[in-house]
């Protein structure tokens, strides 16, 4: 069993949590309670989502005992997610491939950035990201 990680969106959640954004607080607060009940273990385990790799193993563990709980028959003795290493070392070698067979190429193309975050973002990486009327600023150094 994969589990994919979408990595903005995690660490957009995180950074929000550190940044003591209430409403983000608060969505997670309302996830948390869906599996826990003990206010004190919520805040808990909401103050552990400061870090990425906490809200990952949360829902993945979380997702583990629903699929569990509602009869699923998986086999989780090949449990893995799209961050770990292994993985990320076949995407390499995918790529390395596609490329030595001319099926990518480096080019220009305007692309969506966060400059709080310092990084490019899709726009499903985006609140309601479909639904904006963006425009292209070019800047130069």
């Amino acid at each position: 069993m994969a589990f994919h990680i979408t990595g903005t969106p995690v660490l957009a959640i995180s950074s929000s949590i550190n940044r003591n954004d209430k409403e983000i607080i608060e969505r997670m607060r309302e996830y948390v309670s869906l599996h826990t009940n003990d206010p004190k273990e919520i805040e808990i385990m909401l103050e552990t989502f400061k870090k990425p790799w906490n809200i990952l193993n949360y829902f993945s563990k979380t997702m583990k005992t629903d699929f569990n709980s509602i009869g699923m028959s998986l086999d989780w003795r090949r449990e893995f997610t799209t961050g770990d290493l292994i993985y990320n070392k076949f995407i390499e070698w995918q790529y390395l491939h596609l490329k030595e067979r001319g099926y990518i190429e480096k080019g220009e193309y305007p692309i969506l950035y966060c400059p709080q975050d310092n990084n490019a973002v899709g726009e499903d990486d985006i609140s309601s990201g479909d639904e904006l009327d963006l425009s292209i600023n070019e800047y130069v150094c």
